[in-house]
């Protein structure tokens, strides 16, 4: 492998050109070969990174300069073009969730493992900011131990009829199409979660069977403990935090917005000034650390394992939410 990563695309939609666009940006990969279902998608984009479209996966997996995949295919359609990738003997990227069950994130990590070659998990959120610097502080201990987290991520949008997502046996329902990120990062915060309690609701008409509300409590083994509410049906978008130090909570209405994000002492006096957020695209950041991985010979930044564990959170809380149990995992 040379200084240039080749990298080939699989899932030619929004988020895989948006993957490639940032493979080009590193300035550690080039874009050579791109596949999508339907064959006319992957035209364009091979014609503007000067790379090749391929009429089928085996046909791409076959060339011998290609040395990794992204597979940016709905998830229900990830495990068995990341298994196909591996067995050709190239590194696999695939987009978050990785699955649709703790069983087919198994799968594809020891198909991986048995062929020799890495599994990158697209856990992005751990790249923006100010998610970013949150867990940088947290892992400096500036603002004393973690406590608690309680995120609001909800939605008042839907579906085309005709889209993959309308349905729960494609998309998974809302802790896997949206809230998988946060599940991820509540991990990253407060550790290896223990137990899980959901509620699921699903009331109003619409043409999807997302539901209007998902709600859950996790406690962590570190003693912490995480709320997460989200849902298709609240009216307004929705998009909040609040984290709770030993010695500082941190709050957001805007949680993508850092001039938003403000620290109050747990004393409650005063105001803890923040800075030092990062200014680089988030995809391109996390593209240029997987390819520099790959080209060092480094563990890559987010494996399948930890990919496996948002997946396993997602899957407890739904088989909570059905039998209105708390779940140990």
């Amino acid at each position: 492998m040379d200084d240039l990563v080749n990298v080939g695309l699989v899932g030619c939609g929004g988020m895989g050109l948006g993957l490639a666009d940032a493979v080009r940006d590193s300035g550690r990969g080039r874009m050579v070969g791109f596949c999508d279902e339907i064959e006319e998608r992957s035209k364009q984009p091979a014609q503007e990174h000067g790379g090749r479209a391929y009429g089928s996966i085996d046909e791409m997996l076959g060339e011998k300069d290609l040395d990794a995949v992204m597979i940016a295919a709905p998830q229900f359609f990830r495990e068995e073009p990341t298994e196909a990738a591996a067995r050709a003997g190239k590194h696999v990227y695939v987009e978050k969730p990785m699955a649709l069950s703790v069983a087919g994130c198994d799968r594809m990590i020891h198909t991986c493992r048995e062929a020799g070659v890495t599994l990158m998990v697209g856990q992005v959120l751990r790249y923006y900011e100010p998610f970013r610097s949150i867990l940088r502080w947290s892992r400096e201990g500036r603002f004393g131990r973690p406590l608690h987290a309680c995120i609001q991520r909800v939605c008042q949008g839907s579906f085309e009829a005709s889209s993959w997502r309308c349905y729960l046996s494609k998309s998974g329902g809302c802790l896997f199409e949206l809230g998988i990120h946060e599940l991820d990062f509540m991990r990253c915060l407060l550790g290896r979660p223990r137990r899980v309690f959901a509620l699921r609701q699903k009331a109003r008409q619409a043409e999807h069977e997302l539901e209007d509300t998902m709600s859950m409590l996790v406690q962590f083994e570190s003693g912490a403990s995480g709320h997460y509410d989200s849902g298709m049906a609240w009216g307004k978008d929705k998009y909040e935090l609040i984290l709770c130090f030993e010695e500082a909570t941190l709050v957001s209405p805007s949680a993508f917005d850092t001039s938003a994000l403000k620290a109050v002492p747990a004393a409650g006096e005063g105001e803890i000034k923040l800075d030092g957020y990062e200014t680089e695209r988030a995809l391109t950041r996390q593209m240029r650390d997987w390819l520099e991985s790959l080209r060092d010979g480094r563990p890559v930044p987010t494996s399948g394992e930890e990919g496996r564990e948002a997946v396993r959170l997602a899957e407890a809380a739904y088989r909570s939410a059905q039998t209105a149990e708390v779940q140990r995992l």
